[in-house]
């Protein structure tokens, strides 16, 4: 099936974009906000309207894109059309079943790449694909988000992780370093099976910086300009981190979520009163 040209793939972004929408309107009624009764409706399905529904479609759309293959725009139609029918007030069972269907097909486009190109960022994008899809399934078998989110999440941070991978293929990364992605990789999908709750998130951002600051590509670019005792230009691809690298990011978050008393207690009281909000 021949490739989809780029104005027959703007409705399949603009379902994305209306998932978005209803995802961050949903988000503030959860913040009990006066939002319209769409979004209102759709408060406790936050979550499943920004990563399953938008961000698994432009994901997939990318793939997609990517492979060139007509039958992969399938995923972001499904995820997109999803987050619609979520916010129309459909049976869930639609919405699971279309992130179900959306998901396997994302797998088959990232098993599709691994054909044409063997290499650790496309192996790291097909298991974050993959982690979609079980999310997905253990969403549509159990009915609860508990279930999927940390399958989600091990999706969204794996395709992160994946697409950062591509962006240092050409530099040269030291063996340790491969090795101990890999094992980071390993921990996020241990994380994900065993469902470590809360802490999980910020377990997954401190490795990953510790990873990203030997072999990402601004640590790269700020040794090359020490040795060659040039100072950070405006036109630097990472000028934009010259106050703070990139890699510290991650890392400050984890630090703040791990061990800051007062965030967890603010997290936890915001956690309790989404809850109560959508329980009415």
């Amino acid at each position: 099936m021949a490739d989809l040209r780029p104005a027959a793939r703007v409705p399949l972004l603009v379902l994305g974009m209306l998932s978005l929408v209803g995802g961050v309107l949903a988000g503030l009624a959860r913040l009990d906000w006066n939002m319209p009764a769409v979004a209102a409706n759709a408060a406790g399905w936050h979550g499943a309207l920004m990563i399953s529904a938008f961000l698994g479609t432009v994901i997939s759309l990318e793939r997609a894109v990517a492979l060139g293959r007509g039958w992969a725009y399938v995923a972001p139609a499904a995820a997109g059309s999803g987050g619609i029918a979520l916010l129309a007030g459909a049976p869930l069972v639609v919405t699971q079943m279309l992130t179900v269907v959306a998901a396997a097909i994302l797998v088959a486009a990232s098993i599709q790449v691994l054909y044409r190109l063997v290499a650790p960022f496309t192996v790291v994008l097909a298991i974050g694909a993959l982690c979609w899809l079980v999310g997905n399934a253990a969403w549509f078998a159990g009915g609860a988000l508990t279930a999927a989110v940390p399958w989600w999440l091990a999706f969204l941070v794996l395709t992160i992780a994946g697409e950062r991978l591509e962006l240092t293929r050409f530099l040269p990364t030291p063996a340790v370093a491969q090795r101990l992605f890999f094992a980071i990789v390993g921990g996020i999908l241990a994380g994900a099976a065993l469902s470590l709750g809360t802490k999980t998130p910020a377990s997954r951002c401190s490795p990953r910086a510790c990873w990203r600051w030997p072999s990402g590509c601004c640590a790269t670019t700020s040794r090359g300009a020490m040795r060659n005792n040039r100072g950070w230009s405006a036109s630097s691809p990472c000028a934009c981190s010259r106050a703070t690298p990139g890699w510290c990011w991650p890392a400050c978050l984890a630090s703040v979520a791990a061990s800051c008393p007062a965030t967890r207690g603010a997290m936890r009281r915001c956690m309790r009163s989404a809850s109560a909000s959508s329980s009415r």
